[in-house]
């Protein structure tokens, strides 16, 4: 239908408030349409959902791609390319909204049948696998996630070369289920070879590069590689601080880790000098009580009590732990040292 596709190219251009009474009327005319005209209907909801997903609309896309698979799946002249563009993008909300199982079930479902309709090499496979190890992934099954994401990846490469940016998205996905999965050889292997592709598109000084080294510091330093992993921050750091706004977030990340490890392998000092700078960003970046903050003083905490002002440190600590609770799930290793910091004056419990 015309008034979806004005939408959707609108809403692609950047222009929403000029996309969406486009799609608002397409939509109050699709609810209407007999079902003779469900094609015009399911292309419709589908356009729709696509465009709820690029807006970050992950309830709105639900609703839509919903619409659109009961058309399909009670129309007589059934789509099962169709299907498996709704499946995808069903998993792709659902994923996003935290439902993982039916994610799951909508992921499995659209590989399933585009291994039917298009064969298990085919190109059309990369999309419904890598959802599939999304939702995979937020089950905890990153065993299972990296096989397909191996598959996919192999796919993409073939068809679109190594360099290619969706490809490379595969390659990090890939990095991150495998360290997820305790595989941190395999994890440092994908992140090496993405962060030469990154560099030899954008260069060794550009923020994507960055991010890529920050990455596989942190991989390293799970791995006990100290010296790696203080390299590998330490560009970050210094390719962020060349390149992002002096209040960017970003530019305490590589500090937060670098004084972790520095507090691992005793060189409280050096941490310190982190741990000051990662806070006094992010009090520029970050509203006060946010959690980044309350973790950045716990590592300072750490780094005074190991210099021997323990009083002061404990106090800093106990101060901070409240907004280094608030941590999501991946930090809650910091967490959990600044807690042992209060009660024992040491990060290790006990």
């Amino acid at each position: 239908m015309v008034l979806a596709e004005l939408g959707s190219v609108e809403a692609a251009a950047g222009r929403a408030e000029v996309a969406a009474p486009y799609l608002a009327r397409a939509l109050a005319i699709a609810g209407t349409l007999p079902a003779s005209a469900a094609a015009d209907a399911i292309s419709v909801y589908l356009d729709a959902g696509h465009t709820a997903v690029d807006a970050g609309d992950a309830g709105a896309a639900s609703a839509h791609f919903r619409a659109a698979e009961r058309l399909l799946r009670t129309s007589p002249a059934r789509d099962p390319n169709a299907l498996v563009e709704v499946l995808l993008g069903q998993a792709n909300a659902s994923t996003r909204l935290g439902r993982a199982q039916a994610a799951l079930a909508a992921a499995g479902e659209a590989v399933r049948m585009a291994e039917a309709l298009y064969g298990p090499q085919h190109a059309r496979l990369v999309g419904p696998l890598s959802a599939l190890a999304g939702a995979q992934r937020a089950l905890g099954r990153n065993a299972d996630a990296a096989s397909g994401l191996r598959l996919a990846l192999a796919i993409a490469q073939r068809d679109y070369g190594a360099d290619e940016e969706n490809v490379l998205s595969l390659r990090n996905n890939l990095a991150l289920v495998l360290g997820a999965a305790g595989d941190r050889a395999g994890e440092q292997a994908e992140l090496r070879l993405l962060l030469q592709a990154r560099e030899a598109r954008f260069g060794d000084r550009h923020p994507i590069v960055a991010d890529g080294q920050q990455n596989l510091g942190v991989s390293l330093a799970a791995s006990g590689d100290h010296a790696g992993a203080l390299a590998a921050l330490g560009t970050a750091r210094r390719i962020y601080d060349a390149t992002l706004p002096a209040a960017s977030a970003k530019r305490a990340f590589p500090r937060l880790k670098q004084a972790q490890v520095q507090l691992d392998i005793g060189e409280p000092a050096a941490a310190e000098v982190m741990a000051r700078e990662a806070g006094a960003i992010l009090r520029q970046a970050l509203p006060p009580g946010h959690f980044a903050i309350g973790i950045a003083d716990c590592l300072l905490a750490e780094a005074r009590i190991a210099r021997g002002a323990v009083e002061e440190g404990r106090a800093l600590a106990t101060r901070a732990l409240p907004g280094a609770m608030r941590a999501p799930a991946e930090q809650a290793a910091y967490a959990a040292r600044c807690r042992a910091l209060t009660a024992t004056g040491s990060a290790t419990p006990g």
